[in-house]
């Protein structure tokens, strides 16, 4: 019997921020056999359109649950994907086969990488998850390419979220990553269409495979500008009382400076990537590579260069009838 990848989603209001959610969630269906989606209450039109979607059998929707009842002040996402993941694992946890995988609404899965990531539990059977390589976009530019997480784990391993949801870790393990961060690394570098990947700890490659796709996953962290200040501010409220994020996730002076000049999008992507490359901010490139837009996932092609996020009902109707 063929292993079973189920994907998980949180989100809330992610209309109003630009996430491009409706491209994500297209992206990962032919990858997942299952996609838990859990919407936070939204009152944007997100959940209306989320409702829509889920005529989809793939797709099993939840609504109701209040991220302002979070466990702990600036943990909200974290906890919405623990709560969702929950639903998940209560469905799976008994399938020694079943693998639960992390998307979030802002990352995109190129279609060249579908096969790789529905085989990685058949090829590498031996191993409890799979991390897998992200680069984050402005627009269609890279600003960072060292990012590898954890996001493809086997359901009886208890997977749970921890810090701002960015992995899953076993929860019986949840410091060892951390222990294993101190303890050495090796880099591990190889190269796709001339972009580097590297800061892979070798010790974990004996419990989770390091996934080497065709395409790293594209995580469109900044891709609207009429929509960025929205999101950076919704974050805002979200992380204000975690200690990693003082003042919250604040909007950068930088940004709203960017945001206030109208530019053409290609030069406000320029001018965001090079001050985010030139900033300091952890694991961030020199400077910033473009990807042409042929070479972004097909789903992206059409919206790249929108000011805002528009719905596309055509791909409503896609999703509804994809298999």
């Amino acid at each position: 019997m063929a292993a079973k990848i189920i994907g998980v989603m949180a989100l809330k209001n992610v209309l109003k921020q630009g996430y491009p959610f409706l491209e994500s969630i297209y992206s990962v269906l032919p990858v997942v056999d299952q996609l838990f989606i859990e919407d936070g209450n939204s009152s944007d039109g997100t959940k209306d359109i989320l409702k829509e979607i889920a005529q989809n059998k793939k797709i099993k929707l939840f609504l109701g649950y209040n991220w302002a009842g979070s466990s702990k002040k600036g943990y909200a996402i974290r906890d919405a994907y623990n709560h969702v993941l929950k639903k998940a694992k209560e469905r799976y946890k008994d399938k020694d086969d079943a693998y639960l995988m992390e998307v979030q609404a802002n990352e995109i899965v190129h279609e060249d990488d579908y096969k790789s990531i529905r085989d990685l539990p058949v090829l590498y059977p031996q191993y409890n998850g799979f991390y897998l390589p992200y680069q984050f976009m402005v627009g269609n530019l890279v600003v960072n390419t060292n990012d590898w997480r954890l996001r493809i784990l086997k359901a009886n391993a208890d997977p749970v979220c921890y810090g701002d949801a960015g992995e899953i870790y076993p929860k019986k393990e949840l410091t060892f990553p951390r222990f294993l961060k101190t303890s050495g690394t090796a880099t591990f570098r190889y190269m796709t269409r001339k972009l580097y990947y590297s800061h892979v700890h070798f010790k974990m490659a004996f419990f989770y495979h390091f996934a080497v796709l065709p395409k790293s996953i594209f995580r469109y962290t900044y891709i609207f500008p009429r929509s960025i200040i929205n999101k950076i501010s919704g974050h805002s409220k979200l992380y204000v009382g975690n200690k990693n994020y003082k003042n919250g996730n604040s909007i950068p002076s930088f940004i709203t400076e960017l945001a206030s000049k109208n530019l053409p999008n290609n030069e406000f992507y320029f001018e965001l990537a090079d001050k985010l490359c030139k900033s300091g901010f952890k694991r961030m490139a020199r400077k910033p590579v473009l990807v042409p837009y042929r070479e972004n996932p097909k789903i992206m092609s059409g919206i790249l260069n929108n000011g805002s996020y528009t719905v596309r009902n055509k791909l409503i109707e896609s999703i509804k009838n994809l298999s």
